[in-house]
């Protein structure tokens, strides 16, 4: 069959209008396939981000609580060198407490600030009837009259006030997920 060159121009035309059809079709569900695969990547991208930002949030918990309980390590060890040795502490020991005790202030609440500097005062106050009871030792040969009496109250306050701020440490010291 020949055709004419009226009906091979239609039949080009025809061919070529085919073929665009497709085209069209193909890039339509090509394009329809890249959007799904780009919300696919940005769900999972997502999840990831998620994923991350929950590790650093525990990360960042665990480092508070390592914070933390070197703070309170520093503040106990202090009182139970009182405790242990009936005096005051080395200036090591000092020095770490009052490190420990000015970091208290920025991690721990200012109920347990208060509970240490009230135990800081009364362990002054202690180190000073010490004093006294050494001098008067010295120069009479006695510790003074009702100075045992007020360092026993003392070794018998503190090592319940140590129990009870521990239990606060320790309540303040919890990881909240």
């Amino acid at each position: 069959m020949v055709l004419t060159d009226a009906e091979a121009t239609l039949k080009a035309a025809q061919i070529t209008a085919e073929a665009t059809r497709w085209a069209g079709w193909l890039g339509f569900y090509g394009g329809c396939l890249a959007l799904a695969g780009a919300v696919l990547i940005g769900y999972k991208q997502t999840r990831i981000t998620e994923h991350q930002t929950k590790m650093s949030a525990r990360n960042l918990r665990l480092s508070l609580l390592d914070s933390r309980s070197e703070t309170h390590n520093r503040i106990r060890n202090f009182f139970l060198y009182i405790l242990h040795h009936a005096r005051e502490p080395d200036s090591k020991t000092r020095d770490d407490f009052n490190y420990g005790r000015h970091r208290s202030k920025i991690l721990f609440s200012d109920k347990i600030n208060s509970q240490i500097k009230e135990m800081d005062d009364r362990c002054f106050h202690y180190f000073c009837l010490k004093c006294e009871m050494d001098d008067s030792y010295k120069a009479t040969g006695s510790y003074g009259d009702g100075n045992t009496a007020k360092e026993r109250d003392f070794l018998n306050w503190l090592p319940k006030k140590l129990m009870e701020i521990d239990a606060l440490f320790i309540d303040e010291m919890r990881i909240h997920s």
